[in-house]
């Protein structure tokens, strides 16, 4: 995770010729999704998995993987975009 945000981040200021801005800004959306998703929703249901375990919390978790999936696999969209349009 750390190294695609952070080679993300450097896409958005020194992007390759043939990138347009705005789909370096796309993988950053992408990945902004992705972590607040990581941040936000899954690792407050995992401490609390950590102190009382229990079915609905378990789904509940489950649940807040799809965020991310989606914003992984658009990224992953994202990219391989940006090395067609590569010049």
């Amino acid at each position: 995770m750390t190294a695609e945000g952070v080679t993300t981040l450097w896409l958005m200021f020194h992007r390759p010729l043939g990138i347009s801005w705005w789909w370096a800004w796309a993988g950053g959306v992408c990945v902004a999704v992705w972590l607040v998703s990581t941040v936000a929703l899954s690792v407050p249901r995992h401490r609390r998995m950590l102190q009382a375990p229990e079915d609905r919390l378990g789904r509940s978790l489950v649940l807040t993987n799809w965020p991310r999936t989606v914003a992984w696999s658009a990224h992953a969209v994202v990219a391989m975009a940006m090395m067609l349009h590569m010049r």
